[in-house]
């Protein structure tokens, strides 16, 4: 009998700036479920879009599973100057489904821990400040 995976049940919902991450993932195996979307990259500049977006994603992804798997950052990547204290969680758990988000400040948070950034920085430029990128896809 085949081995379900963790993901064939689960639909993902990721920021755009993860799609090379998370499709190396569904090519090499890791991830086998055919319910990914994602959100256009850097629509953090624009927070009613990404709001729109991430919702209707997320209903999208709950018309195909019951799981729904968010990939978008926390305090760095979602703030409404029209209510601060709204956050991309409240919005998740308002879509009342059985939702989860990987708990991450920003796109580096899900690449690499902030101890092994500072690990990496350490060995390539000593006591410098690193300003920490990851590139923009379209």
């Amino acid at each position: 009998m085949k081995k379900q995976s963790l993901f064939s049940e689960i639909g993902i919902v990721s920021c755009g700036t993860k799609s090379l991450e998370i499709n190396y993932l569904k090519d090499e195996g890791f991830i086998d479920t055919d319910h990914i979307y994602f959100l256009t990259p850097d629509i953090h500049q624009d927070i009613h879009t990404l709001e729109s977006q991430l919702i209707k994603f997320i209903n999208k992804a709950k018309e195909k599973v019951n799981k729904v798997l968010v990939i978008y950052g926390g305090k760095y990547c979602y703030v409404n100057p029209d209510n601060p204290t709204r956050t991309i969680q409240q919005i998740i758990e308002e879509q009342q489904s059985e939702i989860v988000r990987i708990n991450a400040t920003h796109c580096m948070d899900m690449l690499a821990s902030e101890e092994d950034r500072d690990n990496i920085s350490k060995e390539l430029v000593g006591d410098e400040k690193v300003w920490w990128m990851t590139p923009q896809y379209c």
